[in-house]
């Protein structure tokens, strides 16, 4: 099994990339491929709205995103991960999944042969947010937005994990939730549902 991290946080030891190095942890521990993408490091554009894609199938902006459709069309699980932003995923992540509005014209307009080879993919979620989770809807706006990236990508979505308040208490003090992180991953690393 091949499990690809992407985040889109700048902080390599904050709340989303502790609880995504636990998660990749637990596949490994069973014998999978992990690697993780950093959106904040690489060069992506934003999507222009220029609906090239919507004819062609293809999109005319050249840079990091041809690399990344290559990973994420050899992984078996996409692992996205975020800190929450106003009810959203990142800035840079976003540039990311919006760049997949590509994969979502070929599959459902132009019926296509699909960008990423076709496999049995899965996606999983995974959010941190520094607030408390007062009213339980905070991550539904990013959930939203992972559901349809998955789908644009034809990988079932699994599910996700978020951490609410973190600014209090930071994922590296829960090992609750590390641990659950963990067997998700392990879960993962060995094709379980």
């Amino acid at each position: 099994m091949r499990l690809l991290g992407i985040t889109g946080s700048s902080n390599s030891k904050g709340n989303t990339a502790t609880l995504l190095t636990a998660l990749l942890d637990g596949a490994a521990a069973v014998g999978a491929h992990t690697e993780i993408i950093n959106a904040c490091r690489l060069n992506i554009a934003g999507c222009r709205g220029c609906n090239a894609c919507s004819r062609t199938g293809k999109c005319i902006l050249q840079d990091d995103m041809q690399a990344i459709f290559q990973q994420m069309g050899q992984a078996d699980v996409i692992v996205l991960a975020s800190p929450l932003y106003f009810m959203g995923i990142s800035g840079q992540l976003k540039l990311l999944v919006d760049r997949c509005q590509t994969c979502w014209n070929r599959r459902y307009k132009l019926k296509l042969p699909a960008l990423l080879p076709l496999k049995r993919r899965q996606g999983f979620f995974l959010c941190t947010g520094g607030a408390p989770n007062k009213r339980g809807k905070n991550f539904e706006p990013a959930m939203r937005t992972a559901t349809y990236f998955f789908d644009a990508l034809d990988a079932k979505y699994l599910g996700e994990l978020t951490a609410a308040a973190t600014d209090s208490l930071p994922v590296k003090e829960q090992a609750d939730l590390l641990t659950k992180a963990y067997t998700v991953g392990s879960q993962l690393g060995k094709g379980e549902e």
